[in-house]
């Protein structure tokens, strides 16, 4: 009988240590893991495209600063490289992002001329529009993701 009352006492007991007999002293029982605790919520998670989003966006803003103030103290050749840098830089930072944030990177930077300063001329018109108005999606989708960013638009000919 004095078996089956310790095997009683001892079951559902693992993890823990039983107290010898004739002691008084307790032993906490171990923490245990709640299904709160394994929550995607409980563990913080940064979003993958937040740093591709800002890459963007510097990329995007650079090239703009360079359609809109010119070559300045640059030389012609080194203003264009510089425009097809940061061309280049756009099209690297959507490649470290997924989904709708890099789809939307992809169609925008294919469709920036050989020469971006293309799309300020009266016969580019169209292209800066679309550029302008696939620029809002961007900052949309990076939105979406909790990565805010401002970003500079092409300022299309006017219309005549």
């Amino acid at each position: 009988m004095a078996t089956l009352s310790l095997a009683l006492l001892l079951t559902g007991c693992a993890g823990q240590v039983a107290p010898q007999f004739g002691s008084s002293m307790a032993v906490p029982a171990s923490p245990s893991i709640t299904s709160e605790s394994l929550t995607p919520s409980a563990v913080p998670n940064a979003d993958p495209n937040a740093a591709g989003c800002k890459a963007f966006a510097k990329a995007n803003n650079q090239l703009s600063s360079y359609m809109t103030d010119g070559k300045k103290s640059l030389t012609a050749e080194q203003w264009k490289a510089a425009e097809a840098a940061a061309v280049n830089e756009m099209d690297k930072a959507g490649l470290t992002t997924t989904g709708t944030v890099k789809e939307r990177i992809t169609a925008l930077v294919s469709t920036i001329p050989a020469d971006p300063t293309d799309m300020e001329l009266s016969t580019g018109r169209v292209l800066a529009e679309t550029y302008n108005t696939t620029l809002d999606r961007i900052a949309n989708a990076c939105a979406a993701d909790g990565a805010t960013v401002s970003l500079s638009k092409v300022i299309p000919a006017p219309k005549f």
